[in-house]
């Protein structure tokens, strides 16, 4: 694992730990100047995503914790909840199902 500040090249990829202007931070998998593969970004806000990345866009499984508390869990196209995934609200209610382009999508439970 690269140090903070450093970037090491794994297997044709970059790991690199990434802080931007707004405050936020990219810690992860590094492609052609893109986020690519498996990272960790934190908001500024305190908002957590952790899964997977194509071309710089939250794409494939998952997890995005929310400053207030919600947690989604599932599939991502394209930095939208898309395909199976499962919500979890701070006030311990949960939506399980389909979504798609980050709606709630068909039957859920």
């Amino acid at each position: 694992m690269a140090a903070r500040g450093d970037s090491d090249t794994i297997i044709g990829y970059n790991y690199i730990y990434k802080n931007y202007a707004d405050g936020s931070v990219y810690e992860g998998n590094w492609k052609d100047g893109k986020r690519y593969g498996e990272g960790k970004y934190t908001y500024a806000n305190g908002s957590v995503y952790e899964g997977d990345w194509k071309d710089d866009k939250m794409h494939g499984e998952g997890k995005i914790t929310s400053a207030d508390g919600d947690v989604y869990e599932g599939e991502l196209k394209n930095d939208k909840a898309h395909g199976e995934g499962k919500l979890t609200f701070a006030n311990g209610e949960v939506y399980e199902g389909n979504w798609k382009d980050d709606k709630m999508h068909g039957e859920g439970k």
